[in-house]
């Protein structure tokens, strides 16, 4: 081998560290996806919009089953009392993203979620219908006070209506562990959203009923949009 050619060898052996390393260096970049959404007995207001305000595009699920989930980054879940479905939770151990919206949340709650946590919490279901507050604060740190669906505000989820904001709460004691809680009574430890890490995928767990839109809640598109943004 040549001097030329080893100098040549070595001038490119360099430049592939080099841009090796400011490749590793780089801000990861959010890549469009795939994000379902699946209904109970709710009509679906905003949620493919807000989907594809995040950047992501609108799927309509029509069953909770792994051919139906395997395409998907994410799903979003609106119901009236969501219960455990193992191809969800298997989904999302793999990879992909959950944001479950529940209307009606009962004591035992936690088992049905992925990763099984034990939350405490205190609803309008456990309350005998007598817990209806009326208005939602961000957490301290809130991640979705902003993004691609603008500001949301102390003010955004309050209600507009005859409707509770929110339905109920977990404890923040209650969590799982490095949980990140997203909205609140306006007491920090009374925690009405949060996300967590189960497997390699993310959840998002919102005790509310947004799903009827900015009628009743101003700031429903932006909660949503925001929420799917952060965690998809």
């Amino acid at each position: 081998m040549s001097f030329l050619d080893v100098q040549t060898q070595r001038a490119t052996l360099t430049l592939a560290v080099v841009c090796g390393l400011a490749a590793m260096s780089l801000p990861a970049v959010s890549q469009a996806g795939n994000v379902g959404y699946f209904t109970c007995s709710f009509d679906p207001v905003g949620i493919p919009a807000a989907i594809t305000a995040a950047g992501h595009t609108p799927v309509a699920v029509n069953s909770l089953d792994a051919a139906s989930l395997a395409p998907l980054n994410g799903l979003v879940i609106a119901c009236q009392s969501y219960t455990a479905n193992p191809a969800v939770n298997n989904a999302v151990s793999n990879g992909m993203a959950l944001f479950v919206e529940d209307r009606f949340v009962p004591s035992g709650i936690g088992a049905s979620l992925p990763g099984s946590p034990a939350l405490v919490v205190d609803t309008y279901t456990t309350s005998g219908s007598t817990y209806c507050p009326t208005n939602a604060d961000l957490a301290s740190g809130s991640p979705i006070a902003s993004g691609p669906g603008g500001a949301l505000t102390d003010s955004s989820l309050d209600n507009n209506g005859p409707a509770c904001s929110p339905m109920g709460y977990a404890t923040s004691a209650s969590l799982p562990a490095g949980a990140v809680p997203l909205l609140t009574t306006g007491n920090a430890n009374e925690v009405g959203a949060f996300g967590y890490t189960y497997g390699s995928g993310r959840v998002v767990f919102s005790i509310s009923q947004y799903i009827y839109g900015n009628a009743y809640f101003p700031g429903a598109g932006t909660y949503f949009t925001n929420t799917i943004a952060w965690l998809v």
